[in-house]
């Protein structure tokens, strides 16, 4: 992942991956009213490196890279594949550089409202974890980060802050490091403009919660639940193939990179 002013460039590691994101993000037209997809996404530049990005209207795009000009042209071929044309749906990323009028009546009807306002207020958090993405890598001894868009909370007022939850699992015996990500995503410079929330939302179970600590703004617009945790992945050692016990290799020689500094 390497940020720039304008864009963000994302470097898959397979066509698997790839498939996976274009099928989420390219929009198509189900007949009766529904849009799936991001509405008003284009495939931008189709290059030697990889495809740009970008939603009708607007200045920044998102490239993606890592795969060849084969690879890029095949997973494209396999999102069209799986639109149901016979049922008249229509791949609307393959029309014009502009929102269609498909894309415009479904926005209107599910974006426009108080929660998309609240989503849109919230949407710098999110962007702004995409950004930083490597201090999950380098700063934590994580083997596995996953993270989702959770429910609001109790303790704020209206609809409350977007919640972004982040799941931090460590084999045991691997420290957390959990006051040193927050130092680096709180960084005055380099961070962004959060800080320690301490209310925790009493629905959970507090011993469950022990090990969670939330950032939110001055704004309540935003807020980024780290959750660290103890895992252990026997059923990953126990498999022969290659490509899994590749895979744990990765993440030993990652997590001992990280704690070696």
């Amino acid at each position: 992942m390497r940020p720039r002013v304008d864009s963000i460039e994302l470097e898959v590691e397979s066509e698997q991956r790839a498939h996976e994101i274009l099928r989420t993000i390219l929009p198509s037209y189900e007949p009766g009213g529904e849009v799936h997809g991001m509405p008003g996404v284009r495939i931008w530049q189709r290059t030697k490196n990889g495809n740009e990005i970008y939603q009708c209207g607007r200045v920044t795009s998102a490239r993606l890279t890592g795969l060849p000009v084969g690879a890029w042209k095949r997973v494209e071929a396999q999102a069209l594949d799986t639109i149901p044309t016979e049922l008249d749906w229509r791949p609307l990323w393959k029309g014009p550089d502009r929102w269609s009028e498909e894309e415009l009546a479904f926005e209107q009807q599910w974006n426009t409202g108080e929660w998309s306002r609240n989503f849109q207020a919230g949407a710098w958090c999110s962007s702004g974890l995409l950004r930083r993405l490597a201090l999950f890598h380098t700063v934590v001894p994580a083997d596995h980060v996953s993270g989702y868009r959770g429910l609001g909370i109790n303790g704020y007022e209206g609809l409350g802050p977007v919640r972004w939850c982040l799941d931090l699992d460590h084999r045991t015996g691997v420290p957390y490091r959990k006051q040193e990500l927050v130092d680096a995503l709180t960084d005055s410079e380099f961070g962004l403009p959060v800080a320690r929330a301490h209310h925790l939302d009493a629905v959970y179970p507090p011993r469950e919660m022990e090990n969670w600590i939330r950032l939110d703004d001055e704004a309540r617009t935003g807020l980024i639940e780290l959750r660290f945790s103890t895992f252990n992945y026997p059923s990953l050692h126990r498999k022969k193939d290659l490509k899994y016990r590749a895979i744990v290799a990765a993440i030993h020689a990652r997590v001992d990179a990280v704690l070696a500094h």
